[in-house]
C-alpha cells in the first residue's frame, strides 16, 4: 500500500544530482511551510552534508527496518518545519538481516520501510526519500511504500540506460508482486548540464521521451553544472539559495579599494563566490516548483498517468 505523501528519488547510478535534488526539494518545501520528513536511505549519509545535520550511522533507520524500535525523526536545526532521519553503514547491516529473513521465506520482510513509516506519515505533508545508488532490495523496500519516484539523470547513455533499471523494479513491484499498485514514476529530470550542451540535452531528452512513450516525461526545468558551487554547499551543509544570498551579501560589502593590503592578501585565500549563483538557484527553484506541481496534481487524481517503457527499450 503506497504512502501517498511520499517522493522517492533514485537512479542507479551516482552522481547524478540525486541526494542535491532530494535537499532541495525537502528543504524549499520546508522553508515554506509544509512539515517535511527527509529519510537518507543511503548507507553514504551524504543528505546530511547537503542538508547540515549531524547524522548517526543510520542506526536509528537500520532499528526501525529490522523492528527493534519505532522510526523517530529529528527535528533540523534550521527549519523548524523539516525532520529527517539519517543515513549511514548501519542501514547495509540491517538489509543483511533482511536479506537472511526473505530466504527463509519471510516475503513480509519486503514490507519493512513500509512499516516503519507507515506509523508517522501521517504527521507530514511531504515526505522526501533519498535512494542509494545501486542496492536494488532496497529499493525495492522503498518502492513498496512509496507514492511517486522522481529519476535525475545525466545526459550520457549510461545515465539514461539507468532509467530503464528504475522502471524494472517498479513493474516489479506494483505489477508482477502486486506489492503496491499506486507506484508511479513521476519524471525525470537532467543535470548537471554543462555550458554549450543543449544540443546534448535535448537530444537525451527525446530519448527518455521516446523510451517512457510520453512527451512530457522529463521535466522541462534542468540543473547547470556549478562544481564550485555544490562543493562549497555541500561542505557547509547548505542549499543553491542560501549561497545565492551570501554571494550578494559579500559583494554588497566587500568593497575592494576600502580593503587593507592585510585584508586583500588575506582574501586571495577565501572562496571566490561563483557568478553562475543566482542562475543556478533559479534552477532548482524551477525544478522544485515542477516536481511540487506534478505531485500535487497527482495527488488531487488528475490526469492519471502510468507510464511505462515501450517495447523498444
Amino acid at each position: 500500500m503506497a504512502i501517498g505523501n511520499t517522493i522517492l528519488f533514485v537512479n542507479g547510478k551516482g552522481g547524478v544530482l540525486k541526494t542535491t535534488a532530494a535537499a532541495h526539494l525537502a528543504g524549499y518545501a520546508a522553508s515554506s511551510g509544509w512539515d517535511v520528513l527527509v529519510i537518507d536511505a543511503d548507507a553514504q549519509a551524504n543528505q546530511s552534508r547537503d542538508l547540515g545535520y549531524v547524522p548517526d550511522g543510520g542506526e536509528a533507520l537500520a532499528a526501525a527496518l529490522v523492528g527493534e524500535k519505532p522510526l523517530e525523526p529529528v527535528r533540523h536545526p534550521k527549519w523548524d518545519t523539516l525532520s529527517y532521519v539519517p543515513g549511514g553503514p548501519a542501514v547495509d547491516a540491517a538489509l543483511g538481516h533482511l536479506t537472511s529473513e526473505l530466504s527463509r521465506g519471510k516475503l513480509g520482510s519486503l514490507r519493512a520501510f513500509e512499516r516503519a513509516l507507515a506509523p508517522i506519515a501521517g504527521d507530514y505533508h511531504l515526505i522526501v526519500v533519498d535512494s542509494p545508488p545501486r542496492e536494488l532490495l532496497l529499493r525495492k523496500l522503498l518502492f513498496t511504500a512509496g507514492r511517486f519516484v522522481v529519476v535525475p539523470s545525466q545526459v550520457d547513455e549510461g545515465s539514461v540506460d539507468g532509467i530503464a533499471g528504475v522502471f524494472e523494479t517498479a513493474a516489479e513491484v506494483r505489477d508482477g508482486d502486486q506489492l503496491n499498485p499506486d507506484l508511479e514514476v513521476l519524471g525525470a529530470f537532467l543535470g548537471p548540464i554543462q555550458n554549450g550542451a543543449k544540443k546534448t540535452e535535448r537530444m537525451a531528452r527525446q530519448r527518455i521521451n521516446t523510451l517512457v512513450g510520453d512527451d512530457d516525461f522529463v521535466f522541462t526545468s534542468t540543473i547547470r553544472s556549478a562544481q564550485s558551487i555544490a562543493a562549497y554547499c555541500r561542505l557547509h551543509g547548505m542549499l543553491t539559495n542560501e549561497y545565492e544570498q551570501i554571494a550578494a551579501d559579500t559583494k554588497a560589502n566587500r568593497r575592494w579599494y576600502r580593503l587593507s593590503k592585510e585584508e586583500r592578501e588575506k582574501a586571495k585565500d577565501e572562496h571566490t563566490f561563483s557568478e553562475a549563483a543566482p542562475g543556478l538557484a533559479t534552477d532548482w527553484e524551477n525544478l522544485v516548483a515542477e516536481i511540487m506541481a506534478r505531485f500535487q496534481t497527482r495527488l488531487r487524481g488528475e490526469e492519471p498517468q502510468r507510464v511505462g517503457m515501450s517495447s523498444g527499450a
